[in-house]
């Protein structure tokens, strides 16, 4: 018979220490992908988070679930951002929407700044190994500091 292809759920938790990103900006800057042709303008690597968004929305179509983003973000006046803010965000995928499920903002006490994010994903691990490793040796290239 045919060999039965099973699906496997992945958490996935990327971790950087960039700028952050401010509190009451965070659902549009992850729940809404941008469209219209002035964004691609003067675009560079990394600009709009497209691959954050990206993640959002292959979360919401493999598993339905929402994404949880933690951020610090870098204050003008300090090097260490003081709120550290959390979020679990889902996406209207039809609305082009962010629907924010919690939104906190507290005292940051990790002395850290930057974003995390976590998202579940469903998938065929053996359908998808070899592009998904081929994925990652390609970034490593373009990104060697990442």
């Amino acid at each position: 018979g045919r060999k039965r292809e099973v699906e496997s759920y992945f958490q996935i938790s990327v971790r950087d220490n960039g700028c952050g990103m401010a509190h009451d900006a965070i659902p549009n800057l992850l729940g809404r992908v941008l469209s219209g042709s002035k964004y691609g303008v003067r675009q560079t690597r990394g600009k709009f988070g497209l691959g954050a968004k990206m993640a959002l929305i292959w979360s919401k179509k493999s598993t339905n679930m929402p994404i949880k983003v933690k951020t610090a973000h870098m204050e003008k006046s300090a090097e260490i951002g003081s709120h550290l803010s959390t979020c679990v965000l889902d996406i209207d995928i039809y609305k082009n929407c962010p629907r924010v499920i919690e939104h906190k903002k507290k005292q940051n006490n990790e002395d850290w700044i930057g974003t995390e994010i976590e998202v579940l994903i469903a998938g065929n691990w053996t359908n998808y190994k070899s592009r998904i490793v081929s994925y990652l040796q390609q970034l490593a290239i373009i990104t060697p500091y990442a």
